[in-house]
C-alpha cells in the first residue's frame, strides 16, 4: 500500500541530474577546438579515436602510476 498525501514533499535527490558541458579544449596534434560533448563524439567518430583517461578510481593511485607517467613524459 502506498500512502498519498495532498502535499507531497520530494527529496532533493529525486530530481533530474544535470551535468555541465565540457570546458573548451584544443586537441593536441590537430589543433581543433572542441567545445561540447557532441564535438568530442563527432571528433572521435571522424578520426576513429577514443579518449583515454590519466586518472584512476579508488582512494590511492596504483603502484605502477608514477613510472607510467614518467615514461609518457619522455615520449
Amino acid at each position: 500500500m502506498i500512502e498519498l498525501t495532498s502535499d507531497p514533499v520530494m527529496p532533493a535527490s529525486s530530481g533530474p541530474t544535470i551535468i555541465s558541458d565540457v570546458e573548451p579544449f584544443q586537441v593536441p596534434g590537430s589543433g581543433e577546438w572542441l567545445t561540447s560533448r557532441s564535438d568530442v563524439r563527432r571528433f572521435e567518430r571522424e578520426n576513429e579515436v577514443k579518449q583515454c583517461g590519466n586518472d584512476w578510481t579508488g582512494s590511492s593511485k596504483p603502484a605502477f602510476w608514477d613510472e607510467m607517467v614518467a615514461e609518457n613524459r619522455e615520449r
